[in-house]
């Protein structure tokens, strides 16, 4: 059972466990349409009151599948990446300068929180986040994010950019 609140009543939308499916009561369609006139207005009733359901449901699912096949924020996990910014230190300073390897190290520090703390990050809301973010979500940011100098060196090598 879920409720979709109306501006003067809710209304009890009723949902199939096994396959999702919603259908409602006699007359709470017409209670529905009354509280909200225009058809726009409904649709966006409609869309707002499946997006904060629905596709939490979906993704606390997917999260709870995707955890049983990735270990995230485990030992492994911090040591790999703290090798990565390591080694991204390292050939800076060899091959470049101290400012350089400074810039790396600030460019690294946000991908190495996400996947050493994908929970507490996944777990801030405010700003421009409204709701949580699957600690999955965070962790595999975190890793693009953190191996974007190898993922776009390697294609300007591929390319013939670099020799």
């Amino acid at each position: 059972m879920r409720h979709f609140s109306s501006p003067t009543r809710a209304v009890m939308i009723d949902e199939c466990p096994t396959c999702g499916g919603i259908w409602l009561d006699s007359g709470e369609l017409e209670r529905i349409r009354a509280d909200h006139a225009s058809a726009a207005n409904r649709q966006r009733a409609v869309v707002k009151a499946f997006e904060e359901r629905a596709i939490s449901d979906r993704m606390a699912l997917i999260d709870k599948q995707v955890d049983s096949i990735f270990p995230f924020a485990t030992w492994r996990s911090r040591v790999a990446s703290g090798a990565v910014v390591a080694l991204y230190l390292g050939v800076a300073l060899r091959y470049s300068s101290l400012d350089f390897a400074a810039k790396m190290l600030r460019f690294s520090v946000l991908p190495l929180i996400c996947v050493w703390f994908p929970d507490a990050l996944g777990n801030l809301v405010g700003g421009r986040i409204t709701k949580k973010s699957p600690r999955s979500f965070v962790w595999f940011f975190g890793w693009v994010v953190l191996l974007l100098p190898v993922i776009v060196s390697v294609i300007l090598f591929g390319e013939g950019v670099l020799d």
